[in-house]
């Protein structure tokens, strides 16, 4: 395991870009599950629910990789 050490700059704004991904996934999932609960069409209904489901899963993927990196830096950024 590596030593943690500090972010450099460009490491900085990294993190901040994944941290507004992390958002921007949140955020999708939001508006993914108010168009489902507006929606009549089933079937529309099912494609905008899977939708939401994609979110999920891309906000799980990106948080597991944030933490995972996050764990090679000294101080904690946030």
């Amino acid at each position: 395991m590596k030593e943690p050490r500090a972010m450099t700059e460009k490491e900085k704004k990294l993190f901040a870009i994944l941290r507004s991904a992390i958002q921007a996934e949140r955020s999708a999932q939001v508006m993914y599950q108010e168009a489902v609960d507006l929606c009549e069409d089933p079937m529309l209904k099912a494609v905008l629910k899977g939708f939401k489901d994609d979110e999920v899963r891309h906000e799980k993927g990106v948080l597991a990789r944030y933490h995972q990196f996050k764990k090679d830096y000294a101080k904690d950024e946030d």
